[in-house]
């Protein structure tokens, strides 16, 4: 899931266990192990190495345990909330064959980018449009309130990372504005930038933040950001898209943080609560 749906299944996990402090610490662990995409930590480590890091926190940085309770709510393993929408079977297996029918209806498709790929985050995308209002307030005020340069250190500590580079990118998102992935027309354009980036930066570009790109393609990209007419279809596409996540995404969240809340949070993270 995007960040925003991470924030609303978070909160809906902490009122359900009763869970009232540190909230917005847990919060922004929980949507930070997405800052792999980006290729600073390994992808597959911050999904499935959360109860470590949370371990390494209590005893390295104990004000942090709540950050990284958050971040093993993010993942894959334990099972908690990608692991569900991930998996076999899961939220975007279960939705991807609708959504994969109206990108044909569009005509959108995204040169280099596999189909798996793009039902995936069109799925993500509307699903964040979904979101409270007040859930971008509160993983505003989270970035805003944290002490980004201590998590920055144990985030790159503990992954092997660029402590440098991930502070600049945890900067980055504190002054991003999330209220674009309510908006039709911002999740449209944030989803252009997100394609292009998994168009044009392979492994060894995505290391050297983007500096491997072939610029000829990326001048083309950068006119097809700006041709209203795309961007226009790819809304309509949106909002279709949104009408399929609308039936079942919160009914998704509901039953899963059921599940995690017995599973997960009293028996794996009942200790560092």
């Amino acid at each position: 899931m995007n960040p925003l749906m991470h924030v609303t299944f978070t909160l809906k996990v902490l009122e359900h266990a009763g869970i009232k402090k540190s909230q917005q610490d847990i919060v922004l662990g929980s949507v930070l192990p997405d800052i792999s995409i980006l290729g600073i930590i390994p992808e597959y480590d911050a999904h499935k190495k959360g109860v470590a890091f949370l371990d390494y926190l209590s005893h390295n940085e104990p004000a942090l345990k709540p950050f990284g309770v958050g971040w093993v709510l993010h993942g894959e393993e334990p099972e908690c909330l990608d692991f569900h929408v991930h998996k076999k079977n899961g939220y975007i297996d279960k939705n991807k064959q609708e959504v994969l029918e109206l990108s044909k209806k569009h005509k959108i498709e995204f040169e280099g980018v596999h189909n798996e790929v793009l039902a995936h985050t069109l799925i993500e995308f509307a699903c964040d449009s979904l979101a409270e209002k007040e859930t971008t307030k509160i993983l505003k005020k989270a970035f805003k309130q944290a002490d980004l340069e201590k998590i920055s250190y144990h985030i790159a500590k503990f992954y092997c990372a660029d402590q440098k580079r991930v502070l600049k990118i945890l900067k980055f998102f504190k002054h991003f504005n999330f209220n674009k992935l309510r908006t039709m027309h911002g999740i449209a354009h944030t989803m252009q930038d997100f394609m292009f980036y998994i168009k044009f930066a392979d492994k060894n570009a995505r290391r050297k933040d983007l500096t491997n790109i072939n610029w000829l393609k990326a001048c083309k990209y950068l006119w097809t950001r700006i041709n209203t007419f795309k961007t226009h279809r790819i809304i309509s596409l949106l909002k279709e898209v949104r009408e399929v996540v609308k039936e079942d995404c919160h009914t998704f969240l509901e039953e899963t943080k059921i599940r995690i809340s017995a599973k997960v949070v009293k028996k794996t993270l009942g200790e560092y609560l």
